[in-house]
Parts: structure tokens; sequence; C-alpha cells
């Protein structure tokens, strides 16, 4: 008897294929897209101070579970990274 293979799809990429990936706005701050629990779609601008300011614009609310966060911590510590990066070859 053959056994049906059962893919998973991840909706989260099928709705919003760009999120999590790390691009530089004109002013120079790098930015994001989360998803949230909801399927909901929040710009994040990394700041270069360990934080991350969530867009909320036009939103009651947003909500986060253990893996979005864990999700945000690493793209603060690559944001991170990636400015101390540029940093040191604007002084170079």
């Amino acid at each position: 008897m053959k056994k049906n293979k059962i893919s998973e799809i991840n909706i989260e990429k099928v709705f919003y294929p760009n999120a999590g990936k790390i691009i530089k706005d004109k002013k120079g701050t790098l930015i994001s897209t989360i998803v949230d629990e909801e399927l909901d779609e929040f710009e994040c601008r990394f700041n270069y101070d360990e934080s991350v300011e969530i867009i909320t614009k036009g939103s009651t609310h947003i909500t986060l579970g253990i893996h979005q966060l864990k999700h945000m911590i690493k793209l603060i510590k690559m944001t991170e990274e990636m400015y101390k990066r540029d940093s040191k070859k604007d002084k170079e």
C-alpha cells in the first residue's frame, strides 16, 4: 500500500515571499517585514541600537508568538552585524 505524502505549505511565504528579508531604505536604515500570528504584515526598522521599531500603522494590535519573537531577535543580531560591517567600511 502506498503512503500519501502530505506536504506542508508555509502559508506565510506564499502570501509574503519577502518576509524576513533585510533591505536598506533610501536613508540607509535596514528594514524587514514580519508576519504575525494572524498573518498580518508589519514593517520593522532596525536603527543600530539593538532594538526594532515595528510599524503598526493602520492596525489596532499585533500578535507575536515565540517563533516570531525568536526571529525578531535573529533579525536584530543580523542587522547589528550589517551596521558594524558598514561602519568599518566607512572608516577605511
